[in-house]
């Protein structure tokens, strides 16, 4: 199994930056888009300019550990941690599959065969009240009210409600149809089999979502940016959301905890868990009281005032 050694006459092992740049392109086909772009990100900005012109077979173990050593050692300005495990561990996964197939197709050792993943601490949830809530959307920019209204109301990740298209929204059923989504900017398919539902929306915001793409073609996305694009999440999380946050005195926190914020309102106003899960697009009920029950008590603003 010498696919990339036969094509290369100049001995692709011995440099890491033509091995890998080889190994994406014989792989990418086979992966979604978004996940090959962020493959193709981390070999050009982590990995070449570490391992570089380095041949391919003198990469060791103690070199890949100094390499993950230096990433957990960044900091932003305040001192704090730049990149988390979970990252790191996105980094050297790509890393794995170059030596991986190395190992197959040249006969080399594997240097990374006894190097485990970094333990991933998962960010604490952190929900909004349903006064809080309400708050946000009566502070938030108008032009985006509708669309954080349905990621409250739906729990929809930020790729499914990007993604979503005018074909998709039944307005007589009062459903959305979540088919596709949209990861860094390119259209993809769901990622699980779970995530393909229909979720269904109050009658009000039915009608709300009715005159928003009133005279819209089909294939357009529900949600667009200035430039007619489906809108790109970091500029809504840094030009939306933290302002009408900080604005409003609430602690900063990421935009998927609108996710977790439906979650969390939904079962405290008592509603069938299982409903919930299908909602959410989980595998299981299980994650649903593991990750939320904690926040039911409070999640309307006080214990017992629903």
């Amino acid at each position: 199994m010498r696919w990339i050694h036969d094509r290369d006459p100049r001995e692709p092992a011995s440099s890491f930056t033509r091995y890998a740049r080889q190994w994406w392109a014989l792989h990418r086909e086979g992966w979604k888009l978004s996940y090959a772009k962020r493959i193709e990100q981390v070999i050009e900005r982590y990995l070449i300019p570490v391992f570089g012109e380095q041949p391919v077979r003198q990469i060791d173990e103690r070199a890949i550990l100094a390499f993950r050593e230096s990433l957990a050692a960044e900091t932003q300005t305040d001192g704090t941690r730049a990149i988390s495990n979970t990252r790191i561990n996105t980094i050297m996964s790509p890393l794995s599959g170059i030596l991986q197939f190395a190992e197959r197709e040249l006969g080399i050792n594997n240097p990374m065969r006894h190097v485990r993943t970094l333990r991933e601490e998962r960010p604490d949830v952190q929900p909004l009240t349903a006064e809080e809530v309400w708050a946000f959307l009566d502070a938030v920019d108008p032009a985006f009210r509708l669309y954080f209204e349905v990621r409250f109301h739906t729990g929809l990740r930020t790729g499914e409600i990007n993604g979503l298209k005018v074909k998709h929204v039944d307005v007589e059923r009062a459903r959305l149809r979540i088919r596709e989504a949209v990861v860094d900017g390119v259209p993809t398919s769901l990622k699980r089999a779970t995530a393909r539902r229909d979720v269904p929306v109050s009658s009000g915001l039915a009608e709300a979502l009715a005159a928003h793409i009133a005279r819209r073609d089909p294939d357009d996305y529900v949600f667009l940016d200035e430039d007619g694009r489906a809108l790109d999440p970091s500029k809504v999380s840094r030009r939306v959301w933290h302002p009408t946050l900080k604005a409003l005195g609430l602690r900063p926190r990421r935009v998927y905890e609108t996710r977790h914020t439906a979650a969390v309102l939904h079962l405290a106003a008592g509603e069938n868990p299982l409903f919930i899960s299908r909602l959410l697009g989980h595998s299981s009920g299980e994650l649903l009281f593991r990750r939320y029950a904690p926040f039911v008590p409070n999640a309307v603003g006080g214990d017992g005032a629903a």
